[in-house]
């Protein structure tokens, strides 16, 4: 599960719904039953890469890139961009999204697997 909680000035509040894999709004339609790990954030807050190296049940892994304020979208919802950042197919072990990497502008990103 992923929330995005933002500093009020008094508390920090949740913006938007969580994102899960299943059962709710999903993380990624690919992220059936994922568990998430590394996440990394660009430096205005407005994109996020998630990694998810146990995907399919196989730990094939993969990681997504979301973001927020995303022009034709509504303020504040959160919405991937791109498709989800995996093997072409599905490679058991690869573990893909267990290391990832976002620059600060959000222009490059690197995702690995072990």
């Amino acid at each position: 599960m992923l929330r995005h909680f933002e500093w009020t000035g008094a508390a920090y509040a949740q913006q938007g719904l969580k994102k899960v894999g299943g059962g709710g709004p999903a993380l990624s339609s690919a992220a059936v039953g994922g568990v998430y790990g590394p996440i990394s954030v660009s430096s205005d807050g407005r994109t996020v890469l998630v990694g998810s190296s146990y995907e399919e049940g196989i730990y094939a892994g993969a990681a997504y890139l979301w973001g927020r304020n995303v022009a034709g979208f509504p303020v504040n919802e959160w919405v991937q961009l791109g498709d989800d950042l995996s093997y072409p197919t599905i490679q058991p072990m690869a573990r893909t999204g267990h290391a990832i990497g976002l620059s600060g502008d959000a222009t490059q990103l690197a995702v690995g697997g072990q």
